[in-house]
C-alpha cells in the first residue's frame, strides 16, 4: 500500500503581495508626456555638465577682440558686448538654474506635506491657522516681492536667498490637495479603532495607518481545508 506524498510544489501558495512602486513606475513610463520630459530634463543635465567642458572659453574669460559677434567656430553662440562666450555663460547658468529648480522643488514639497498633513489631521485651531497662513501666502504678489528683494541675490551666497524665497511662495496650493487627502484619511475606521484603543494622535496617523496599508496591499490567502458541505445527512 502506497502513500501518496505532497512536495512542496502541491501545496498552494499565495501570490506576492502588489508593490505600489512597481505600479507608479508603470503608469509613468506608459504616459508619453512623462517620458517626453525625462528626455528633455536628461538632455539638459547632460549639456548643463558637458557644456563647460567641450567650451573653449571659461566662465569670466573675455575676448576683447570679438565683441557682439555672431554664430562662429571660436564663438558657438556668438559673444556679448563686453566679449563673454554666450555658449559658456548659457551652460553655467544652466547649471545653476537647475540647482535652484531642484531644491526649489524638495523644499516646498517637504513644507506642503508637513503643513498640510498637520492641518488637517489635527483640525481645528491648528487647521485655521495654517490655512490662513496659506491664503495669506497665495494672494500676496511674489513676483513683486521677489523683484524688490533681488539686489540681496547679488553675490556669491545670493542664490540660496532665492531659493528661499522661491520656496516660501510655492508650498500654498500642494498644500491644500495634502490636507484635503488627509482630512478624508482621518474619517477612516482605523483611524477611530487606534483613538478608541487610546493611541496618541501622533502615532495613530503614522504606525496604524502604515499598518492598516501592508494588511490592505497583501492578498488574503488561500485555505487549504475543504470547504464544509451545507447538505445536512438524513
Amino acid at each position: 500500500m502506497t502513500t501518496a506524498t505532497e512536495t512542496p510544489q502541491d501545496v498552494p501558495t499565495s501570490p506576492p503581495a502588489p508593490s505600489r512602486l512597481k505600479d507608479i513606475v508603470r503608469q509613468l513610463i506608459s504616459t508619453r508626456r512623462v517620458i517626453v520630459g525625462i528626455v528633455i530634463l536628461v538632455l539638459l543635465v547632460l549639456l548643463s555638465l558637458i557644456g563647460p567642458m567641450i567650451s573653449p572659453w571659461n566662465v569670466g574669460e573675455r575676448d576683447y577682440g570679438a565683441l557682439l559677434k555672431g554664430i562662429s567656430p571660436d564663438h558657438w553662440f556668438g559673444t556679448n558686448r563686453t566679449g563673454l562666450d554666450i555658449f559658456t555663460q548659457t551652460t553655467a547658468g544652466l547649471q545653476k538654474s537647475l540647482l535652484i529648480g531642484l531644491l526649489v522643488a524638495a523644499i516646498s514639497t517637504v513644507m506642503a506635506a508637513l503643513i498640510g498633513a498637520f492641518a488637517g489631521y489635527f483640525g481645528g485651531i491648528t487647521d485655521r491657522t495654517l490655512t490662513w497662513i496659506a491664503n495669506l501666502a497665495l494672494v500676496l504678489p511674489s513676483f513683486v516681492i521677489l523683484a524688490i528683494l533681488s539686489r540681496h541675490f547679488v553675490g556669491q551666497g545670493g542664490w540660496l536667498i532665492l531659493v528661499v524665497l522661491l520656496a516660501a511662495f510655492s508650498w500654498m496650493v500642494t498644500s491644500k490637495m495634502v490636507r484635503g487627502l488627509t482630512i478624508s484619511l482621518r474619517e477612516r475606521e482605523y483611524i477611530h479603532a487606534a483613538r478608541f484603543m487610546g493611541v496618541p494622535p501622533t502615532r495613530s496617523s503614522s504606525a496604524t495607518s502604515c499598518r492598516t496599508c501592508r494588511r490592505c496591499s497583501s492578498p488574503t490567502p488561500r485555505s487549504r481545508s475543504a470547504p464544509r458541505s451545507s447538505v445536512r445527512p438524513r
